[in-house]
């Protein structure tokens, strides 16, 4: 009797040594990588940057454009692209929370397909007040869903360098607003109003295209144990 209750104590024993070693392997497994596809995320966030903050940081020119093409006020003009800007900052809570209760990638692309449809249909608009919905709120809010999550799932994949991930997806808006600007005032003057907001609808699905390549960090985690394994 004496025997089994060393025996059993023995193994509990072993067992609770072993739980350390296997919390850190659990630790080293779920740690963020540092680099390797990470940075074709980077990448990818600095694409959605370039797309939403460049579009945003050109609301001047746009200002100017519908300006000329309703011949409205001034201050009912300029409402269009506060209400983007609001919204777009307005929802950041929102699409980070969403972000980690549903994963980057799906926010993302609903963010991407919010803010076609958005960009689309003020297309169509005719008079400067549909814009306030199509624009100045549809649009900004698909620019928010889109934007913040792409940086947030930089945290999921960096650690050390994550300062300078965060760099390289950031520039991705400064980039954006040099082209922007010059790119919308050049559509707005050839092909009309319509025509460029059809032309960036197009350009936002950009979006959708490269927050495809985000795979889930336990995917990257379980390849690498299998190679190992082998």
């Amino acid at each position: 009797m004496s025997d089994i209750g060393s025996d059993e104590r023995c193994d509990v024993l072993l067992e609770k040594d072993a739980k350390p070693d296997e919390t850190a392997n659990q630790i080293k497994h779920n740690s963020p990588p540092d680099g390797g596809w990470g940075w074709v995320v980077c990448l990818g966030a600095l694409m959605v940057n370039f797309l939403t903050v460049g579009q945003q940081n050109s609301a001047g020119v746009v200002y100017a454009a519908l300006l000329n093409e309703y011949s409205t006020k001034r201050g009912e003009t300029a409402w269009v692209a506060s209400l983007a800007s609001s919204m777009m900052y307005l929802f950041a809570a929102v699409g980070t929370y969403l972000a980690e209760r549903y994963g980057s990638r799906i926010v993302v692309i609903v963010g991407s397909f919010v803010s076609a449809s958005g960009l689309l249909a003020s297309s169509f608009a005719t008079t400067l007040q549909p814009l306030y919905l199509t624009y100045g709120v549809v649009w900004g809010l698909g620019a928010s869903l889109g934007l913040f999550p792409s940086i947030v799932i930089l945290t999921k994949y960096f650690r050390r360098r994550l300062a300078l991930a965060s760099g390289i997806a950031l520039a991705g808006a400064a980039c954006g607003t040099l082209v922007y600007g010059p790119v919308i005032q050049f559509l707005t003057s050839k092909y009309g109003i319509a025509v460029t907001f059809r032309i960036l609808a197009s350009a936002q699905t950009l979006m959708f295209c490269k927050r495809l390549d985000i795979p889930p960090i336990g995917w990257r985690g379980n390849s690498h144990n299998e190679t190992k394994n082998t």
